[in-house]
């Protein structure tokens, strides 16, 4: 798979956006890439500076670590964290629904599904 300067700076950024999500805004995200998944430093800082990408398994592996995909890691396309396969299909449909939804809408419609639980909205 051949990628592009943009797409490299692309997965770069991506893989840095993961990366703060889990707890690893900053300092020692190369050391603990080359721990976690069993890569040398300099193949680290290389995924960071967006001069070289993974090879798949340990792509598919960050993307599982992620919780996201391979496709949003090396395009940015689909959703960074996909909804799990377990839902049901009518909670599926909900948040369908309100993904396209203006926010007045999803505020009302937090109200009424913090009044049903009995839950205090926030």
């Amino acid at each position: 798979m051949h990628m592009s300067n943009t797409n490299l700076e692309g997965f770069s950024n991506r893989l840095k956006e993961i990366l703060a999500d889990n707890g690893y805004p900053g300092w020692g995200r190369q050391r603990f890439i080359a721990q976690k998944f069993g890569v040398s430093h300099p193949s680290a800082k290389k995924w960071l500076d967006g001069v070289n990408y993974p090879e798949m398994d340990k792509l598919v592996e960050f993307a599982r670590w992620g919780n996201t995909t391979v496709d949003w890691l090396i395009t940015g396309e689909g959703l960074k964290h996909p909804l799990p396969s377990q839902l049901s299909p009518d909670l599926l449909s909900i948040l369908e629904m309100l993904s396209e939804a203006n926010p007045e809408t999803v505020k009302t419609a937090k109200n009424v599904v913090s009044a049903l639980l009995g839950k205090q909205s926030k």
